[in-house]
């Protein structure tokens, strides 16, 4: 009998291009954008990362929902610091 069981992996001590849990099969990872993606102490927020196209608009749709989504400040801190990922990981 299969487990209803999700696995989900906290990349906080590693950024994206460092590990890829995704594709030794979890569920899930979180990752601080605070850190290893902004790079600048400037930006506070996170990002969960999945699989597949439908459960990212199961979780989407939980989001809007729940209306737990940064604010623009936070994307464009976000976005200008992806810019300069390449270098730093």
């Amino acid at each position: 009998a299969k487990a209803d069981v999700h696995v989900v992996v906290d990349g906080t001590f590693a950024p994206p291009p460092l590990q890829r849990p995704l594709l030794l099969g979890v569920d899930a990872v979180m990752h601080a954008t605070t850190k290893s993606l902004a790079g600048h102490s400037d930006a506070l927020g996170g990002a969960v990362c999945v699989p597949s196209a439908e459960e990212a608009q199961r979780l989407k749709q939980d989001r809007t929902a729940l209306g737990s989504t940064p604010g623009s400040l936070e994307v464009w801190l976000l976005m200008r610091s992806l810019r300069t990922l390449h270098l730093r990981a």
